[in-house]
């Protein structure tokens, strides 16, 4: 059997959304874990920061130093995932996500100091809407569905920045943070 150069295009074209497609559905299973755990970890934190006195001086501190060796576990585990048995060390793609939380630390603790938020629902907005906006961007890259994730953080960060008053964290918590866990699931589910 011989192809023309129209189906040999044809051919090639399918390999190529092939490709595409499979390097979506690998970002999609690298992503839910961290996408689960921050939306387990902003859940709990916002949820303990709203109904109990001691939450609202120690919620977060204590989610995030719980929640910070899990991260770099899931991290390390995925990273040996992606070597063959006989490498050694991390490869770039973990050095990579590394750099990335790092830089989007200093950059969010650089906002604060710079604009220095009079308040914590401030404070809360802004990192929900910058936590929609970084995935939004890195669906650009990954594929739809994280792409609306973001979408979907940053909307409800707003709409509950400027219509959620009384109940704010726990809105936050639930919409937000339970919308990453459902958001992993559906991740996973491709």
């Amino acid at each position: 059997m011989t192809l023309d150069k129209s189906g040999a295009a044809e051919a090639l074209a399918e390999i190529g959304q092939s490709q595409k497609r499979s390097a979506s559905l690998y970002s999609y299973t690298l992503s839910a874990p961290y996408l689960f755990l921050t939306g387990l970890m902003w859940l709990v934190a916002d949820l303990l920061f709203q109904f109990t006195d001691w939450g609202k001086h120690w919620a977060w501190i204590v989610v995030s130093v719980i929640s910070l060796p899990i991260f770099v576990v899931v991290s390390v585990f995925q990273a040996r995932q992606r070597k063959p048995a006989s490498a050694k060390g991390f490869d770039d793609h973990f050095w990579k996500a590394q750099g990335i939380w790092i830089i989007s630390v200093i950059f969010v603790v650089g906002t604060f100091v710079i604009f220095a938020p009079s308040n914590g629902r401030y404070i809360h907005s802004f990192i929900g809407l910058a936590s929609g906006a970084a995935y939004a961007a890195l669906g650009l890259w990954m594929g739809r569905r994280i792409f609306a994730v973001g979408v979907f953080i940053a909307v409800f960060s707003m709409i509950g920045h400027l219509f959620i008053f009384e109940y704010y964290t726990a809105f936050m918590g639930i919409v937000c943070g339970g919308g990453m866990m459902l958001s992993a699931l559906w991740l996973r589910r491709v």
